[in-house]
Parts: C-alpha cells; structure tokens; sequence
C-alpha cells in the first residue's frame, strides 16, 4: 500500500523547493504528471493452472492490457515486441508465454539475452520464484563471464532456461555450439531485453550474433520466437524488425499505472555574469544529492563518464561523512567494477543498506535496486531514450518520485535550457545501426565460418552481396577456404576468431588495473584498450569506488597497468594530439559559404602528456610528457570546410579563422628574439641542441592582435624549447572563432543522433591541407562508423542553426564552456564566432 504522498519527506521537500525563490531562479524547467490508473485485461482462459496458482499467489487476478496482448501473439507464433515504459511489468509478459511452453514441453529451452550482468542476474531471481510458485522443475541458471568454469558443464546440461549477455552468447555459446546441441536443437524462445540499447555499434554487432544464432539453430532444426522488451523509441518497429530481420508483432500501448512523477531541469548558480561561469555540475548535483540523504529520501545518481562517476562519488562520502553520516550508505557502480563488488552493491540497494548509489548508464536499465524515489542526472545523457531510462529508476514502486537533470557547462546542455520541450514534448529518438558495415560483417562472417561453413549461396548480409564480401575477404589473405567442389566456406586458422571481436568496443582488447607489481597484486579493475591511454597511462590517477591510485607503469603488450594508493588532492587530465588523413569522399554539397562533406578517414591519435589538477578546485597544478601507443582509427566523418574568400573577408575584420600569417619580418624576429635569450628555453632553461632551433613563443597571441607588427613586439616573445612549446600551446588553447566554431557543433550534434557525446570526435584543422581551406571535422569514434557522419551531412543547416541560436542566448561576454569555449587570451572569441556563423547564414 503506498503513503499518502502528501506526508512522504519527498512531497515535504518539493513543496519546500517550490516556495524557495532562491532553488526556483535556478530552475529551467519543472514538468509534472499525475499518477495514472492501470488498464486491466482477464487472465488468458488457456493458461496452465501452474501459471493460474502462481499468480494468486502473487495476488495478481488480472494482467495489465498490454501483458496480454503479448501473451496472445506469442501463442499465435509471432515474434513480439514490447516498447512500455520502466516498471511496466514487461517481463512477466515475456514469461507467461515461455514458462507456458515449458509446462507443455518438458524439452522446450528459452534464452533470455540482456545487455548486462547485472540485469541477467537480477532478472534471475525473479524468474526463479515464478518457477518456485509454479513449482516447475526447470533450472534458470545464468551464463557469463562471472560463472565458475567447474559451474559451467552443468550449465550446459542442465539449463532450460538460460540467461546471459551478448558478449557470452558471441564468445562462449556460439562458437562453442556443438557442446550446446541439446538446448539449441529445442530453443522455442529468444529473449532480447531492453532492446532500445542495440544501436551503432552495438546494435550493428548485435544483428550480426543473432544472425549466427539463428543459422546454428536451424542447423539444430529449431526455429526459434523472438520476444523483445524495450523503452520507447521512435522507429520500434524497425528496431525491433531490423532486429530479428523479419516481421514483429509490436506493442506500444502501455497499460501498466504510474506514480506521480516531477521532471526537473536544474542550472547550476551562476558565480560571475561576465564570464558565464557557474557552479560545476558535480559540486551542484552533490548538493543535491546530500539533500535527499539528509531527508531520508532513497537516490539515485548518473553521471557520463567512469571518472565523473568516481569525482562524484568521493564528493558526496566526503560531505556526508563530515556530516555524521555512514559513508558505506554511498556507493559507486560503473563497468570496471569486479563481479564481486557489483553483486554486493546490487544487494545493498535492495536491502536498504546503500541509500544513494552514483552510476555511468551501467544501472540505466531495468535492474531492479529497491525503491528509490529521487533520480539526479548530471548532464544530458546524450538520447531522450536514456533521460526517460534514468528518470524511471526513480518511483518504480512510490506514489511520488522526481528526477532532476543539472545542466553542465556544454553547448548541449546550454540548448536544452532554452528549449525544454526538447525533452519534455519530442518523443524518443530513432535507434539506428548498420549490421552490414564491412569491418564488422567481416569480423562475423569469420566467426560465422568457424561455427558452420557458410553456403554458397546462403545471404548472411541483407545490403550487400555475401559472396562478393567472402572473396574481397580470401583475396585480402583472411584465413577462409572456399571448397571448390560444393563452394561452402570454411575458417582455416588455428584460432579462435570471436576473441578478436568486441561487440562493445570494436577492440576485444582490455587493459588490467593491478595493485603492485608482481603476480601477487590483485586486479582492482580493468579498461578496454582504446581508453586506456586516455585513463591508464603512467601518471594517471585512476579512481575505484571512491579511491585514488596513482598508475606507476604500463605494459602495453601484455595489457597491464601497475597501481600503487595515492593519497594527494589531486586528478589527472590527457594531452591528446590527433591528425586525418582523408580517404575517400562520399558526398559533398557545396554552399556560399564553403563545403559541407561526408567520407571515409582515418585518425591518428596520441596522448602525449597530462595535466595536473586541483581536487576538487579544479586549479591546473602542472603538466607532464608521457609516451603511449598511437591509436589508428579508419572510420567516417562529417566535416565543413570554409572558403577562402570567406576566411579573406572575416580576416579584414581582424578575425583569422585559417593559417595565420606572421608576416615577412618573422624570421628575423625571431633570429633576434632567440639571440636575446642566449638560445636557451626561458622555460626550462634547455639550449638548443646541434642542427634544430628552439620556437619563439607569443605571451598575448598573434590572433589577439591586428597588426602583426604589435604581436611581435620582443615584450611578448620568448624563446621555448618544442616541449615547452607543446605544453605552453596545451595551457593556453589556440584559440579562434573556427574553435569556438568545432565546440558548438561537436556539443550539440548528439542532439540531432541517437548517440553519448563521447560517440563523436573532433579536429579543428585551421590549414586544411586536406581539404584547401580551414576545417572542423567531426569523426565516428568506432572503426568504420556506424552512419552518424551521414546522418549529420543530411541536416548539417540545422545544426548550424541550433549553434547560432546558443551563442546568441548564452549571458556570457567573451566566450564560456556552455556556448564557445573559454577564451583563453582571445578578447572577444563569442563574437568572432558569432560573426563567422551569421556569415554562413548571410551568403
């Protein structure tokens, strides 16, 4: 029975905001809806009397319409596919059709496939009392890479209902098929939960597993039903049929009831009018957050990344501990947690133990964490889908819950401010991906090839000639055999392909975080491989569970980073250099302006050194060199490319969007600033070595001014060596409105795709060498690309449009994170921005 909301500390405190005048300046938004009533429908007339006791037993004497609406298209053979809000009762919608089978079939099998361990092993518990009710002798038992290898022939052998994740289903099912006969040979049912999560890159792999899952099976002479549970996407249908690649019986109508919920959009105080600077998003959600404890009042928090995770995290122990508060009641939850660390915290938030948990989108899905009535999200989680995900972990089983967003110091964010209805009215986005990508069909067909040999005509792709692609492959010299009698295609290698593909990452690589050197050090967590330069390189100071620790070395060939306690105050950031190159063009339009384009590329990036910052103020302490592995990413990208005659008028205004010029006394200058500093580093004090002449450096930048002659008065030159140089151009930023330009647009692309802000990266390439005039350059940051970089191409004005609308609203005077970027030296970088845009949309 729930509590009048009307005394609950939640309801107390929401009217409490709401006559705070200080808490509602802050406010962008509040949205609200009331609570709503279920819609009922009868039991089915055909359902086993197992299920019918169970259920009265469970006091549950009719199901929700859309539960049985499943149920019936089940029974009548149909895939089907449920896109209900969270906590809409989807999973039971799925059993009632599968434990029917098995009461009917004593051979009937059903895989249950979610996208986290987390979720497999806690929808394990609920399938397993449905089956205790029923008292149904069938073993539910879980699959991946947590189960012990003595547990696991067991599993084999005995499990009728499976679940696992997949990445077990692609590395130790599939490709380990003829240990699994039995259950495939009578698969009756598939279940992929949470579907919406299988877009890009994931999805594309996804489509690509379930393809060889369906060929072994039919080999196996089964054939098997899909189920599919979601949250709402825009294109369901599609999703849900691009899927399966066949017809779906699609549910949208949502019969389930709902508490009342409250939607909050929340801008941290602004700390100085000029400079647009306001409280961070952490320090402001930490407030909020340590609000809710002090109150009673269960939470959950999210935030984008592992490291804002771990910030967050040691904010809020901190705080309240000074408080008197137990510091074991917060808690961390993110990948790279071990199995151990996760079950436990799983199991604290259910009993009450923990009463705020912080988490990256690792707990965005349907686990269910106890009753939790408020929900903060720091920053717009890149997709309307994963807003409405994270506000529903709130109020699953409360008559009042609210979810606050706390807006971040981004372009992104600053447009959601302005226009609420953003995520208030629009529906969620379209979940998209590209199964018949080449790299990875590739990467499946040689997975396919081990598990069964691929006929000669059989059309594993649906875009592109399967055929075609299996020659390209041989004629590339990949391991595959074609038999010339009966054209089928075989795996040749001693090798296991699934190792050498990550469903998550495009990399199956991962990087080892051990505490000590030696053997006897534990593993206290792990990075997959293309992060690891950016998180684990030596110097870093890597975070877990609200600890530091200092990475003392790498060993990238064996995938090993070495970890030793740190005790200072404070963190490390990453000094990336990238360069392109490009590959090939795929489609260009030409405007006034310059040239909007999409293709093929490869980026090259390294991280070359960090800096050294103030926990939690933020203040830049120092930098250091580091040496790590250049990462060599082919993928697709979006790019414009200004005009020269364009880059020429802005540049008789005094604004220098391309190569600058230093004039023809640079040279001497320079000769003359060097001999001045005794042709040493007046950073350092290094001489120049034999044969290479140190750089001369302006204090106030050349961009700053608009006579060259003034920038290069000996006042604001010094000598630098190049490592000074690199650091001193990392301190400061080079800066222009073609910069201010690139953070507009790579902020607020994700708006317009169904992607995290950490799917996109940026180049900012003011020579254009391969383009023949200054470019920003916004790259799929996953082998291939996954059909972003078109994406953008087709509504590259709109974007444009959204970045003029930011700068022209945001209060800053010269520039600020949330519409251009800070500054720096620039006098006026907002306004030479915003002229360069209005300039686009006046040609």
């Amino acid at each position: 029975m729930w509590r009048n909301e009307e005394t609950t500390p939640l309801a107390a405190l929401l009217r409490r905001w709401r006559q705070d005048p200080a808490f509602r300046r802050r406010v962008a938004a509040w949205a609200w809806a009331p609570a709503r009533e279920a819609q009922w429908a009868p039991i089915p007339e055909d359902l086993h009397p197992r299920w019918r006791e169970a259920l009265r037993q469970a006091g549950c004497s009719a199901l929700y319409t859309h539960q049985a609406e499943a149920y019936r298209a089940a029974r009548a053979g149909a895939h089907v596919a449920l896109f209900t809000g969270t906590a809409s009762g989807k999973t039971l919608a799925f059993l009632l059709p599968i434990l029917q089978a098995l009461c009917e079939d004593p051979q009937a099998t059903a895989l249950l496939v979610y996208p986290t361990k987390a979720l497999a092993h806690d929808q394990l518990a609920v399938l397993r009392a449905w089956l205790s009710a029923m008292r149904l002798p069938a073993a539910a038992l879980p699959y991946d890479g947590d189960t012990p290898g003595e547990a696991r022939r067991f599993v084999r052998e005995r499990g009728r209902l499976l679940l696992t994740n997949p990445d077990m289903l692609h590395l130790g099912i599939l490709p380990q098929h003829p240990r699994w006969g039995t259950f495939l040979r009578h698969l009756r049912f598939v279940v992929i939960d949470e579907a919406h999560v299988y877009r890009g890159v994931f999805g594309s792999h996804m489509v690509n597993v379930l393809r060889r899952l369906r060929r072994l099976a039919a080999a196996y002479g089964a054939s098997p039903q899909f189920l599919l549970a979601s949250a709402t996407v825009a294109n369901g249908r599609e999703l849900a049929e691009g899927l399966v690649e066949g017809p779906v019986h699609v549910i949208e109508e949502d019969g389930a009831p709902y508490g009342e919920r409250h939607f909050i959009l929340y801008r941290p105080p602004l700390l100085d009018a000029a400079s647009g600077l306001r409280q961070s998003a952490l320090t402001a959600a930490a407030g909020l957050i340590q609000t809710f404890l002090e109150h009673g009042i269960p939470v959950i928090a999210f935030a984008r990344s592992r490291m804002a995770v771990e910030r967050l995290l040691r904010m809020v122990r901190s705080a309240w501990a000074e408080r008197g508060g137990d510091p074991e009641e917060v808690h961390g939850y993110r990948g790279g947690y071990l199995p151990e660390e996760r079950r436990a915290i799983e199991k604290g938030l259910r009993e009450g133990r923990i009463r705020a948990v912080i988490a990256t989108n690792a707990l965005e899905l349907g686990v269910d964490i106890g009753t939790l009535e408020a929900c903060v999200m720091v920053g717009y989680p890149g997709t309307i889908a994963s807003v409405r995900q994270q506000a529903g972990r709130a109020g699953r089983r409360a008559p009042l819950s609210v979810a606050l967003m706390v807006l971040t110091a981004t372009p992104l964010d600053e447009y959601l401010a302005g226009h609420p209805e953003f995520l208030l009215r629009n529906p969620p986005e379209a979940a998209r991906f590209d199964p018949d990508n080449l790299a990875i069909l590739a990467d499946h067909l040689r997975c396919a090839a081990f598990e069964w040999p691929l006929g000669p005509d059989e059309p594993f792709a649906r875009t592109l000639d399967t055929g075609w692609v299996v020659d390209r492959l041989i004629a590339d010299g990949e391991p595959l055999y074609r038999n010339p009698t009966d054209g089928r295609v075989y795996f040749a290698a001693d090798r296991y392909p699934a190792q050498e593909v990550n469903l998550r990452t495009g990399t199956g690589d991962r990087v080892r975080i051990r505490l000590g050197a030696g053997k006897g050090g534990g593993i206290i967590g792990e990075v997959d491989r293309p992060s690891a330069p950016r998180l684990v390189h030596p110097g870093a100071v890597y975070l877990h569970e609200g600890a530091a620790y200092r990475i003392v070395s790498v060993d990238w060939e064996q995938g090993e980073a070495i970890a030793e306690p740190f005790e200072g105050d404070e963190v490390t950031e990453p000094i990336v250099e990238a360069r392109w190159h490009l590959d090939a063009e795929r489609s260009r339009r030409v405007e006034p302006w310059g040239i909007c384009a999409w293709g093929e590329v490869t980026i090259v990036h390294q991280v070359v050194g960090y800096r050294r910052l103030r926990w939690p103020g933020g203040e830049l302490l120092g930098w250091a060199e580091v040496e790590t592995p250049e990462v060599i990413l082919p993928t697709a990208a979006w790019w414009l490319t200004i005009e020269l005659a364009l880059v020429e008028r802005l540049k008789e205004e005094g604004i220098h969007i391309g190569p600058l010029d230093y004039g023809p006394e640079w040279e001497a200058v320079r000769r003359q600033v060097r001999a001045r500093d005794g042709y040493r580093c007046r950073v350092c004090g290094a001489p120049e070595p034999p044969g290479h002449a140190h750089d001369v450096h302006h204090l106030r930048p050349l961009r700053a001014f608009r006579d060259p002659a003034e920038a290069h008065a000996l006042e604001n030159l010094i000598t630098v060596c190049r490592r000074c140089h690199r650091r001193l151009e990392q301190r400061l930023g080079t800066r222009s409105a073609l910069s201010g330009l690139a953070h507009l647009l790579h902020g607020l692309a994700p708006i317009f795709l169904m992607s995290d802000p950490a799917d996109l990266g940026l180049l900012v390439d003011p020579a254009g060498q391969e383009t023949s005039g200054p470019t920003v350059l916004l790259y799929e940051d996953v082998p291939g690309g996954v059909g972003f970089a078109a994406h953008l191409w087709a509504v590259h004005r709109a974007l444009l449009e959204a970045a003029l609308e930011v700068v022209k609203r945001c209060p800053c005077e010269r520039g600020c994170p949330a519409c251009v970027g800070p500054p720096g030296e620039m006098p006026d970088l907002k306004g030479e921005t915003r002229r360069l845009l209005e300039c686009i949309f006046a040609l």
